[in-house]
């Protein structure tokens, strides 16, 4: 489970690394649209009707090349989200994984982080209660056994599959 974390936590450290960098570029062209878009206002603010138009003719033609740089780097920004999301998904699941192990481990007064002795205990518990079940099944498959040799040798018959063909129908 450690290294599952580990691998996640690294996971997580780069796309968020990686998404600290591309919010940078998407901000960073989002001011460049916002200073466009506050020159040419400022230039038919201004009164200057033939500088003005040249002035936001060349502005508008700056705006829609940095509109469609901002467009593949959003796209980019939207995956890295999409996929930190994942991450965290997968540590969830990581995590409710273990939830029982980590009731367990609160139970006996061990740190959450080291499992390997609540996992010792639901071992050793797992085999004291199963293992007596399973010399019971043994005991009652040997016993089994022993009525059915009885039985066929009361009977006198070789096997109880031909003592079965011989029984009645059943409903």
């Amino acid at each position: 489970m450690a290294a599952v974390n580990l691998a996640l936590a690294d996971r997580t450290a780069d796309i968020e690394a990686r998404l600290a960098i591309q919010n940078q570029t998407v901000a960073q062209l989002d001011r460049r649209i916002a200073q466009i878009d506050a020159a040419v206002e400022q230039s038919t603010r201004v009164g200057r009707p033939a500088g003005a138009v040249t002035i936001a003719d060349q502005k508008r033609r700056d705006r829609a090349d940095t509109v469609a740089e901002r467009k593949p780097q959003a796209k980019v920004l939207a995956s890295l989200q999409v996929e930190k999301a994942r991450i965290d998904a997968e540590r969830r699941r990581a995590e409710a994984d273990v939830g029982p192990l980590r009731y367990l481990a609160e139970l006996i007064d061990a740190p959450p982080t080291d499992l390997e002795r609540p996992v010792r205990l639901l071992t050793l518990a797992l085999v004291a209660v199963l293992d007596p079940m399973a010399v019971a099944l043994l005991l009652a498959a040997a016993h089994t056994r022993r009525v059915r040799a009885h039985a066929d040798h009361f009977f006198g018959m070789a096997s109880y599959e031909q003592y079965d063909a011989h029984a009645p129908p059943r409903c």
